[in-house]
């Protein structure tokens, strides 16, 4: 199951960066932009190295399911 993250306006390549370098992400993640807002999509085995970036950046970590329009 796939969980999409609103990225505060400004942090994509903050978030990107450091999700790269946290060495936890198991699967790829996915940049998105829907209604002019940022989101990143990970796998649910990734939703815990994700909150950890977002805590260690200081920014609000919010997600649910994201379903794909293309399955």
């Amino acid at each position: 199951m796939n969980y999409s993250v609103r990225i505060p306006s400004g942090y994509q390549p903050q978030v990107n960066q450091a999700l790269f370098n946290c060495g936890e992400m198991t699967k790829t993640h996915t940049n998105v932009l829907l209604n002019n807002t940022r989101y990143i999509i990970v796998n649910v085995v990734d939703l815990e190295a994700v909150e950890k970036v977002f805590k260690k950046l200081q920014l609000p970590c919010g997600y649910f399911p994201y379903k794909s329009n293309t399955k």
